[in-house]
């Protein structure tokens, strides 16, 4: 439930890789995170989407998350 930006980041780039990656439904990636509403799931992946292409950090990280698969 924390609004801190570092914890709010990191639950961003999670549910952006549980949709893209592990293709799992809005409601499902909203409970998985805390009971989040699916919208505020959407906003995370259209967020991270944005980032994505606009900050080399982001893009970095979830790279390396996704060869770590």
């Amino acid at each position: 439930k924390s609004r801190k930006k570092e914890l709010v980041e990191a639950r961003h780039i999670t549910a952006y890789l549980l949709l893209t990656e592990g293709n799992l439904p809005l409601e499902e990636v909203g409970r998985l995170l805390g009971g989040r509403d699916h919208t505020s799931i959407m906003h995370a992946r259209d967020k991270v989407h944005t980032s994505f292409s606009t900050n080399s950090q982001i893009r970095q990280v979830i790279n390396q998350i996704k060869s770590s698969f």
